[in-house]
């Protein structure tokens, strides 16, 4: 194996270690909805019985895909 390549295999095993140690998170940064406010809850509850669902049973839906290259479709 030459040695350049064994220099750049390490080089690429750093950087993705370094990579994956900055990138993780403590659980006291990341947010929950646990700790919410009564009122932020209460406007929570409101918005799911007001939301009505406009698609109904035995709606004919269409789905249309479009791209500015033929071939990607």
């Amino acid at each position: 194996m030459p040695k350049i390549f064994k220099y750049r295999l390490l080089f690429v095993a750093v950087i993705f270690m370094a990579y994956t140690a900055i990138s993780c998170t403590a659980t006291k940064q990341v947010i929950y909805f646990s700790d919410l406010k009564d009122s932020v809850k209460g406007n929570l509850l409101n918005a799911q019985t007001a939301f009505e669902n406009f698609i109904q049973k035995n709606d004919l839906l269409s789905i249309t895909v479009g791209s500015s290259n033929p071939l990607d479709l």
